[in-house]
C-alpha cells in the first residue's frame, strides 16, 4: 500500500483492528519496473470509494507487522504497507 493511500483513504487503524481494502488485478509490467526482484505482489489496493461494491476485498484482523518501509525504486521514494 502506498503512503498517500493511508493519508487520504479510509480511517486510521491500529493493532487488532479489522482492516479491508478493495483489490484488482496487478499491472505486472509496471510492477516489474517499480519493485525489487523477488517481491511478491498478490494484488494492488484500490482508491477508497472508487470501485464497485462487488469488487473482492482483502480483509483481516490481528497484528500488523513491519507497517511501513521506505523503498527507493525507479520512480523515486515510495512508502509501502507490509502486513
Amino acid at each position: 500500500m502506498e503512503g498517500w493511500q493511508l493519508q487520504c483513504c479510509g480511517e486510521l487503524f491500529a493493532v487488532g483492528d479489522e482492516v479491508a481494502w478493495k483489490l484488482k488485478e496487478p499491472d505486472l509490467a509496471w510492477l516489474e519496473r517499480a519493485l525489487d526482484p523477488g517481491t511478491a505482489i498478490l494484488a494492488p489496493l484500490g482508491h477508497a470509494g472508487r470501485w464497485p461494491e462487488e469488487t473482492d476485498e482483502l480483509r483481516f484482523d490481528g497484528y500488523l507487522v513491519d507497517l511501513i518501509r521506505s523503498h527507493d525504486g525507479p520512480f523515486g521514494r515510495d512508502q509501502r504497507l507490509h502486513l
